[in-house]
């Protein structure tokens, strides 16, 4: 049924439906929409379980994804003024450096290690959905605490912010790094060390951690895509889907309460991340 749709995706070496590849795009788009959460470490577990996608091409096609993903975010926040490109380039400058290195060690690590490193991560993601550990305070003001010299100062929305350099080029080195070897946008982390080390407000974070994903998983993907592990028919399959399934699944959250939903997702990802360091 729908073979016509069937096409060979050379360099995943699968014979993939399209169609399906866009559904799987869609709900996990959906996913990512309702319960806030990046689609990044949902599509390697799929593409390698479900589609027998090897594993670091599913990485390198997934940086790929979320590119185009955080581009088509990030153009609504800045448009809306959400975004400090001081702030933006600051970070991105050692997250797109950290990237490359961070990519180059995935392709590097045996293939065996990948899976059950991205096992654990994903163990993690779980227990900090499951478990809301507040270990950042989000009430500490930009500057509060610095010493003003090593930084910048700049404004947004009126309100006079201090950056921190040395901290800010540390945020985008940690990022850039998981971001590169694991193939995810990294705003797990982003956004929390935005808010508790640099005392950023949250509606500046929001933007600007967008921008900044971009730029870090373009890197990445980069190095992936040199080194051959990059199916962009694939990802731009994926893309097809998921930007629907995110539109109508943050639509949909804003006139839901899919907490609930998050715990059964979190449950989910338990088992996925088991099965993936061989428990189960």
């Amino acid at each position: 049924m729908l073979e016509f749709l069937n096409f060979y995706f050379s360099t995943a070496g699968i014979d993939a439906n399209i169609l399906y590849l866009a559904l799987t795009g869609l709900v996990i788009g959906f996913l990512a929409g309702l319960l806030g959460v990046g689609g990044g470490f949902v599509m390697v577990p799929v593409l390698t379980m479900v589609f027998g996608v090897p594993m670091k091409i599913a990485i390198g096609t997934d940086t790929f994804y979320i590119v185009l993903t955080a581009l088509s975010g990030a153009y609504k926040h800045v448009k809306n003024g959400f975004a400090n490109f001081k702030i933006v380039g600051v970070i991105a400058v050692s997250a797109i450096f950290a990237a490359q290195i961070g990519a180059m060690l995935c392709i590097e690590t045996p293939k065996e290690t990948v899976p059950l490193l991205f096992g654990v991560l994903l163990l993690l993601i779980s227990f900090s959905m499951l478990v809301k550990i507040n270990i950042f305070n989000k009430n500490k003001k930009a500057g509060e605490g610095n010493i003003h010299k090593y930084g910048f100062w700049t404004e947004f929305r009126e309100e006079k912010l201090f950056v921190s350099i040395p901290k800010a080029l540390a945020i985008g080195i940690i990022v850039g790094g998981f971001s590169g070897f694991f193939g995810v946008g990294g705003a797990v982390l982003l956004i929390p060390l935005m808010l508790s080390v640099l005392g950023l407000p949250m509606h500046l974070v929001i933007g600007s951690s967008l921008m900044i994903v971009m730029f870090s998983a373009l890197s990445g993907s980069l190095r992936y895509f040199i080194e051959g592990f990059v199916d962009i028919p694939l990802g731009i399959a994926l893309l097809s889907g998921s930007i629907i399934g995110s539109y109508f699944g943050a639509h949909m959250a804003s006139k839901t309460h899919p907490e609930k939903l998050r715990k059964v997702f979190a449950f989910m990802l338990i088992i996925v991340g088991l099965k993936m360091v061989g428990i189960i």
